[in-house]
């Protein structure tokens, strides 16, 4: 927390997320990578903010504006891949004023990063069938998708499809695999 005279002008939420994979120290690292990386981002973006709030108090004495980082990470897998979530969000004086998001496949054997392009036999066609689903489950217009994968206790696999819409509103819906098979190149 970055704060001036006793008040709280930027904060920084959220925890840095690292996994620990016993018997492969490969994929671990790998994975690590990704939300290092991410963090490192998301610090840079926190450190910025506390630089132009402190030059606002010492040059121009504009009324500081308070600023919040918060930080979302999650993992889920499917039993071969690993899908990473990464997300953080810039609020200014409690309105959301930004929103960022990564995701990554990683194959859960080789450590190996695997693209859209990888997995599905048309990118672009499964990106917007994803996006197409999403819409027709909600009334804003949807600008942007993402997904991971995700498995149930009972190993049941299905896709999350994360989109924002055009007030950069996260909206969220899951379907099952089985209802986009067809999508999926070999390795998928």
């Amino acid at each position: 927390t970055y704060t001036d005279g006793g008040e709280e002008l930027v904060t920084l939420e959220g925890d840095r997320m690292l996994i620990s994979y016993e018997g492969a120290t490969n994929i671990q690292d790998a994975i690590n990578l990704y939300f290092q990386g991410f963090y490192d981002e998301c610090e840079g973006v926190y450190k910025r903010l506390c630089k132009e709030q402190s030059g606002d108090f010492m040059i121009s004495y504009v009324a500081a504006q308070k600023y919040r980082v918060v930080i979302e990470n999650g993992i889920s897998h499917n039993g071969r891949l690993a899908s990473l979530s990464m997300k953080y969000d810039i609020f200014k004086n409690g309105s959301k004023i930004q929103t960022e998001g990564r995701s990554y496949n990683v194959d859960l054997l080789t450590g190996q990063f695997i693209t859209d392009n990888m997995l599905f036999a048309d990118e672009n066609k499964t990106m917007s069938l994803l996006k197409e689903k999403l819409q027709n489950n909600v009334s804003e217009k949807i600008e942007k998708v993402s997904y991971r994968f995700a498995s149930d206790e009972a190993e049941t696999s299905s896709i999350v499809i994360v989109g924002s819409d055009t007030n950069k509103e996260e909206h969220i819906l899951e379907i099952s695999v089985a209802e986009i098979r067809d999508e999926f190149s070999d390795f998928g």
